[in-house]
């Protein structure tokens, strides 16, 4: 008893560490994998990663020192430029339903694969922001600049 006990312990923990690891892939690889074709739906998905990690950006900051202030202001405005090009991409794609909806159901899973990824950063080098993320915020930042004509930069 004591010995499947231990087994099912196991299985869980290893479960539950698979569960809890982010499985989306690092959008300068995303984007390379288009080769150069991408239309309203690539748009709209890679504005949606950009939101979500600009928003987890915007809570980790939050609280930070006035030294930070530029950083979050630069940060929350990429967020919000971001939101509005997802609307028109969401719009140029006439989907049925509602944005609002529509975007909250995709871009909460993607701002908890950026929170796991970050949570992990934190714990394997006490710094929230890695390679991954920093890969993204190019890629985000990139496209956001330039209109998303810039994406494959």
């Amino acid at each position: 008893m004591k010995y499947l006990i231990t087994f099912c312990l196991l299985i869980s923990t290893n479960l539950f560490a698979f569960a809890e690891k982010n499985e989306m892939i690092p959008l300068p690889e995303y984007i390379e994998n288009l080769n150069g074709n991408y239309g309203s739906a690539e748009k709209l998905y890679i504005s949606y990663r950009c939101v979500a990690m600009y928003s987890l950006m915007t809570v980790l900051m939050d609280g930070t020192s006035d030294a930070f202030k530029q950083q979050r202001e630069g940060i929350r405005e990429y967020g919000e430029l971001a939101m509005m090009l997802s609307e028109i991409f969401y719009n140029q794609m006439a989907i049925d339903g509602d944005f609002e909806t529509h975007s909250t159901r995709l871009i909460l899973p993607m701002m908890d694969n950026y929170r796991l990824e970050t949570d992990k950063s934190w714990a394997d080098t006490g710094q929230y922001f890695n390679s991954y993320i920093y890969n993204d915020v190019e890629v985000c930042k990139n496209a956001l600049e330039g209109a998303f004509e810039g994406l494959d930069k």
